[in-house]
């Protein structure tokens, strides 16, 4: 055999050998990089689709947020009404009671003059009212709103002044529990309900005997 031959033949093996190998690592590299790829856009699709599921919950929050605020707005609104209509309705409510207070003092000292023992008392409701508007006196010093002055809506709290020899008594009385103004003659606070006593019970005329 020819020795030059054999050694042609070895060579030429040992380069395809070297040649194959070389493909052979290049395919796998080639592999692992595409499978990487695939790897990251299946991860990229995984992220486009959790972005597009944010963003419309994002939007619905949005819209939430928005009805929230715009019935936030809508409440606003409403309650700024009412306080404009609950001061309208003091201020008349004021005119009214000083109407009152004075119709009812005119009213009494007619009735004193003419000899007449009976006279008109303090209603309970005024009592009530004068109590609603403390509370709203109390308020307004606190949050510093300006409403219609509470001295306008207590005017029966004075004592009237068509005539010093016609002063009538207080017509009410602090409850000794809770302190709050009560008709002089309640037999109960209207608040805590507890017992009061009369601070001005009326005195019974005493009847005269036949002749």
């Amino acid at each position: 055999m020819d020795l030059q031959y054999l050694t042609t033949q070895l060579e030429t093996i040992s380069s395809v050998k070297s040649s194959l190998l070389s493909y052979d690592k290049i395919r796998r590299e080639i592999e692992e990089e595409f499978r990487q790829v695939e790897l990251q856009n299946e991860f990229l699709e995984k992220c486009k689709f959790m972005e597009k599921s944010l963003e419309e919950e994002r939007k619905n929050h949005a819209e939430e947020l928005r009805l929230i605020n715009q019935d936030i707005n809508t409440l606003e609104d409403m309650m700024k009404n009412l306080r404009n209509e609950k001061e309208t309705q003091q201020r008349k409510c004021a005119l009214v009671l000083a109407s009152l207070q004075s119709a009812r003092e005119a009213a009494n000292a007619s009735m004193t003059a003419a000899g007449i023992d009976e006279q008109f008392e303090i209603l309970e409701e005024e009592v009530k009212i004068a109590q609603m508007n403390l509370a709203t006196e109390e308020s307004r010093s606190q949050n510093s709103l300006p409403i219609f002055p509470l001295q306008q809506l207590l005017p029966f709290f004075k004592t009237p002044q068509f005539n010093r020899s016609l002063e009538q008594p207080s017509r009410v009385k602090k409850c000794e529990n809770c302190e709050a103004w009560i008709h002089r003659n309640a037999p109960t606070c209207s608040q805590c309900k507890t017992k009061s006593r009369s601070k001005n019970p009326k005195r019974r005329k005493n009847k005269k005997e036949p002749p």
